[in-house]
């Protein structure tokens, strides 16, 4: 089951040149010339916020219910992160272009909510809300993405109109390790509580994304030092994996992991807005925003490497 969610990215860096454009000289500028090669490299930190979901539903039998049927859904919430990222950009001459970004960093100061849900005739109509708790979140977060960017504004011969556009294709991989901690109690068989879980609560969710990146990139010059950039990106062939130990659950093996999930049809939508100033030559200042989200549904899940507990599930990814 798909699970979509929404949330903001802050983006703050600065950028150093290790290789500037060549200045031309008066005669070279007379005539068109194509883009020398180049590479910048620059130091970024993202400070980011973000949400994330994830569900499995199970079919079996209950001593008292009789034949039921089930579904666990796991929701993070402010998953608050400062990234350092590593920006490098290289000009692959007059059509090409390459761009590649690595990022890691620490979560604080999430918090997460545990739901199991129960159907059954014998409950009629309605879905019993039969376990539900709280927790809080950190952990650590880290994300890479490589594109190939292809210029169509110099295809066009746009070589005296300063907007460029692109279209790019490209890779992206993202990891969430995530620690649930402090663990209370909020629901019991319907009733609400608040109790604290028996116990020293200390489970890791670890999910990993891929997926391919196909878009468009366009960059508006507003003066000599100054431009707008936007980016529209669809991530396709989205791939996810994830490993979970539950550490106060005796029935499940006590090596990590006791929980292994994946899905292979996932999606993604990743949208970008940034102002970037040049005041110095090699020196750039770029702020920005970035919003994106992953998705991806019909997976399989297992409790267990020695028992099977059901396949179906989902899970999405926003920041």
């Amino acid at each position: 089951m798909p699970a979509w969610a929404a949330a903001g990215l802050i983006t703050v860096l600065v950028r150093g040149a290790a290789a500037a454009e060549p200045t031309a000289s008066p005669a070279a500028e007379e005539a068109p010339q194509a883009p020398a090669r180049w590479l910048r490299v620059g130091l970024e930190a993202w400070s980011t916020t973000g949400s994330g979901e994830w569900q499995t539903v199970f079919r079996g039998t209950d001593p008292e219910l009789g034949p039921a049927a089930g579904r666990s859904h796991l929701d993070w919430d402010d998953l608050d992160s400062l990234l350092t990222v590593l920006d490098m950009e290289a000009r692959l001459g007059r059509l090409f272009k390459a761009t590649v970004r690595y990022g890691s960093g620490s979560i604080e100061g999430g918090s997460g909510t545990d739901s199991d849900l129960v159907m059954a005739p014998a409950l009629g109509a309605d879905e019993l809300l039969l376990l539900q708790s709280v927790s809080s979140v950190d952990g650590d977060t880290e994300f890479l993405e490589a594109n190939l960017h292809f210029i169509v504004s110099s295809l066009l011969e746009w070589e005296r109109v300063p907007v460029e556009l692109d279209l790019f294709f490209g890779y992206q991989h993202y990891r969430d390790d995530l620690g649930i901690r402090n663990g209370v109690q909020t629901v019991v068989v319907g009733t609400p509580v608040l109790a604290r879980i028996p116990g020293r609560l200390d489970s890791r969710y670890e999910f990993t994304w891929r997926g391919l990146r196909l878009g468009t990139g366009l960059k508006i010059p507003v003066n000599p030092k100054v431009a707008v950039e936007g980016r529209l990106a669809v991530l396709v062939q989205v791939a996810y994996e994830g490993e979970g130990f539950w550490n106060l659950r005796t029935d499940f093996r006590s090596a990590a992991p006791n929980f292994v999930h994946d899905a292979d049809s996932g999606s993604g939508l990743e949208l970008g807005l940034a102002v970037t100033a040049r005041p110095w030559r090699r020196v750039g200042v770029r702020v920005g925003y970035d919003w994106m989200t992953w998705d991806a549904s019909g997976g399989r899940g297992d409790s267990s490497p020695r028992t099977p507990r059901g396949l179906g599930g989902g899970a999405g990814l926003s920041l």
